[in-house]
Formats: structure tokens, C-alpha cells, sequence
């Protein structure tokens, strides 16, 4: 099983230039299960985007000898529109989203959710809807983490040489979020984020972690492997 950490570009909130990451997982028997797309390059919902000709999921994929038809499952944390921006191009793969999220979505309420719409509600996509924690293959785990948002999901993934991983997603933006267990502005249910992050670190002691990847965290950042390198 080998983890890759791919960069989908920043958003630079003042002086601070905030990642956008993607993940690809692939396991011994030959899935490739992408966890997030990124933010449409060509279509950004902000004006404070930064992106390289690089810094899309396709071309990510295309540096390790991949094309957008060899992905088995796309694992959605969310539907916010910098993780799910290149959805349209994953005809091939299985989707997995929380059905509370999917509900939310779908029901149009969440003028977020709306934003990349035309991306992730189209009907040549594959929705596989689940509720709660739910073990993908062996060793992939999708964890229930709402109060970002209602329906987010994170992922436990079981590497054979570093051990386990937590993708945390935007259930935790930064490590100062993990330690103080506290909600940020962008967050929806802030006492759902707090229980949230609690039953991560509570994986983390149960799975004796070594790596937690933060949703968002520029300090952390520069310390992680990108693609093409990956752990293994």
C-alpha cells in the first residue's frame, strides 16, 4: 500500500499561503482510490486561488503514469468546492459520501455546496452513499467526523512500513485545532468539531498513528512527502 500527498494549489489568506491537498492511496492489489479532486483551476471560486499548471488532480496523476480512467473509488470529505472541483472527470470510479452529507447537498441549503455544483452533481457519477464509519477494503477506513460540516468524513489508512495514517480533512484544518480541540470560523456545528476531533485522537492511541495529515495546515505543509514521493 503506498499513500501519495498531492498539492492542489494554495489560497493566500494575507501574507499566509494555505495548502489545498489531495491524497492517492494505492493497495497491493492494484485500486487506485483518490481521497479529494481540488479546486477548479480554470473556474476559481476566489480570487485569492494560486495554482501551477501543475497543481491540478490530472496532472498530479498523469506524474505517476495514471489518467483519470485508472480510479476505482474517489473518497469525498466534503463537497466545499476545494475538494471537489474536478469531480466531472471520474466517470470510472465509485464515490463515497456520507448520506447526511449527499442529503444536505442535494437539498441545495448550503450556498457552499452550491458553488461547484455543476461539477459533483452531474448523472454519469456514482454515488455510493454510507452511513458512519465504514471500512473500504482492508486496511482504508472512512471515519465519520461532521461539524465542519454535517456529513464530513475522514480517512484511517494502514500503511505497511509507517504504519497508520489519519486524513483528517477539514475535520481539522491545523494542529493548533487538534490541540485545543476548537472550532474555526468556517466551521458549521462547533461542538460536532470538537467531538469530532476527539474521536480522532482517540484513533490515534487505537491504531498507534504516526502521521496525522492536517485539512489546511501551512506549517505542516512544507514537512510532508508531495507526489511523487509517497509512504509506504
Amino acid at each position: 500500500m503506498k499513500l501519495y500527498i498531492y498539492q492542489y494549489g494554495f489560497v493566500l489568506d494575507k501574507t499566509t499561503k494555505i495548502p489545498v491537498p489531495g491524497f492517492l492511496i494505492q493497495t497491493d492489489d492494484g485500486k487506485n482510490i483518490l481521497v479529494d479532486t481540488g479546486f477548479r483551476k480554470e473556474d476559481p471560486f476566489s480570487g485569492n486561488l494560486l495554482a501551477e499548471e501543475e497543481d491540478t488532480v490530472e496532472k498530479r496523476l498523469l506524474s505517476i503514469g495514471l489518467a483519470p480512467s485508472d480510479i476505482h473509488y474517489v473518497i469525498c470529505t466534503h463537497l466545499d468546492p476545494d475538494h471537489c472541483g474536478y469531480h466531472d472527470l471520474f466517470s470510472n470510479a465509485t464515490y463515497l459520501i456520507q448520506q447526511e452529507h449527499y442529503d444536505l447537498a442535494k437539498s441545495g441549503a448550503n450556498s457552499r455546496l452550491e458553488t461547484y455544483r455543476k461539477y459533483w452533481d452531474l448523472p454519469h457519477l456514482n454515488y455510493q452513499v454510507i452511513e458512519g464509519d465504514f471500512e473500504l477494503v482492508p486496511g482504508i477506513h472512512l471515519i465519520h467526523t461532521p461539524g465542519h460540516m454535517i456529513g464530513h468524513q475522514s480517512v484511517l489508512v494502514k500503511l505497511p512500513t509507517l504504519g497508520s495514517v489519519i486524513i483528517t480533512g477539514d475535520a481539522v484544518f491545523r494542529q493548533d485545532e487538534y490541540l485545543s480541540e476548537q472550532a474555526n470560523d468556517l466551521d458549521k456545528e462547533a461542538q460536532m468539531k470538537t467531538n469530532s476531533i476527539r474521536k480522532l485522537k482517540a484513533l490515534e492511541k487505537e491504531h498507534n498513528v504516526n502521521l496525522v495529515v492536517f485539512g489546511h495546515d501551512p506549517v505542516q505543509w512544507p514537512h510532508l512527502k508531495k507526489s511523487p514521493e509517497y509512504y509506504q
